[in-house]
């Protein structure tokens, strides 16, 4: 059965009164009772003060929910430290994936820190090796001299990056090095074979000594083709070659200008004829100095000062002209200077010295 709330117009001085009616005609008859009831109930609250009046039957209306789009109450948005996606007060949900991620991450920090406590100190390096490229080799007393003067030599029993950058970079100064290509540290067995040892081993090669030289103070050296200085500890070379004296005074333009003169005539006159190349001795009366070869029986080979070609001269043409005329002789020991400096070449006798005598008549 239905019914409706309706409100009756509240007389001057008397609150507003609420009633039911019923609304099926059918049912009259058997609700008559009851609405006698009701009257008698109304007249008895009419005539009681306001505030004794008896609670009505009437059911509390529901409190309506906010429509879409209005604002949350306060209590139901979430707080500036709650998390997003959860309401203020509410804890985080966990879920297994997570709770094993974070275990597993935990595990990992906890093993690498035990790790990097409890890990063995690196072996400590002891020896020191080349390993030649193939060219010459010096011995390995004299290659440990070389580490010796090395400035952070008592680094190198824990070498890190850094000091194995620096002994690279000492060794490519030395004079005799030609290339170093790498330091790699190896473990290696021990002479008893019971033990491994650490070895630093360094890939280099050396420069090729081309004419052995004499410097002012008496040492002697080795000069290879590109004009470097080399020590004497190096291998000499198979050939055997002239002596190249007076190297400070000629200085490097000096040395290029040996090294290639006898690039040209090596081969070409017999093998020790030609002792000595000198590259500040003197080439006329007037005090010039240049490059003069001395030979065995005492003739000077007079060549002349770096650079003179770009008077005329042909550096090659020169070198012809002084291989023809000293086979042309034959015999050096009565000649006493073949002088090849200037475009027509000439010698001269020892038992004329004044004489000089043009070197196409060589041989006559």
């Amino acid at each position: 059965m239905s019914r409706t709330d309706w409100a009756e117009p509240a007389a001057a001085g008397h609150a507003s009164l609420e009633v039911e009616e019923p609304v099926a005609a059918a049912e009259a008859d058997a609700d008559a009772g009851e609405q006698l009831v009701e009257a008698a109930e109304r007249r008895k609250r009419k005539a009681a003060p306001a505030g004794e009046r008896p609670p009505t039957r009437r059911r509390a209306r529901r409190k309506a929910a906010p429509a879409a789009g209005d604002a949350a109450a306060p209590e139901d948005l979430p707080g500036d430290s709650a998390l997003v996606g959860v309401s203020a007060g509410r804890p985080p949900v966990w879920t297994p994936w997570g709770i094993t991620a974070t275990t597993l991450a935990a595990l990992v920090l906890i093993a690498t820190v035990i790790g990097a406590v409890r890990a063995p100190a690196a072996q400590r390096v002891g020896q020191i090796r080349p390993a030649w490229i193939a060219g010459p080799q010096v011995s390995q007393a004299e290659f440990m001299r070389w580490i010796g003067i090395f400035p952070h030599r008592d680094r190198l029993a824990e070498p890190n990056a850094w000091v194995l950058d620096r002994l690279v970079e000492h060794l490519r100064a030395l004079p005799g090095v030609a290339e170093v290509r790498q330091v790699r540290l190896v473990h290696e067995p021990a002479a008893d074979r019971r033990r491994l040892v650490r070895v630093a081993e360094v890939q280099l090669g050396l420069r090729t000594p081309f004419l052995p030289g004499m410097l002012a103070d008496g040492r002697r050296v080795w000069i290879d083709r590109e004009g470097h200085i080399l020590p004497g500890v190096l291998p000499a070379p198979a050939a055997r070659r002239p002596v190249v004296r007076q190297i400070e005074a000629g200085g490097r333009a000096g040395v290029a200008e040996a090294i290639a003169l006898w690039e040209r005539i090596e081969g070409q006159i017999e093998p020790g004829l030609v002792t000595d190349v000198l590259l500040a001795d003197r080439l006329d009366e007037v005090g010039t100095r240049g490059i003069v070869l001395r030979t065995r029986p005492g003739a000077r080979l007079v060549w002349g000062r770096p650079g003179e070609e770009r008077f005329g001269v042909d550096p090659d043409g020169k070198a012809r002209e002084l291989v023809r005329t000293v086979r042309g002789q034959g015999d050096l020991n009565r000649i006493a200077e073949v002088n090849v400096r200037f475009k027509e070449a000439f010698y001269t006798l020892r038992d004329a010295p004044g004489a000089q005598v043009p070197a196409q008549q060589a041989g006559r």
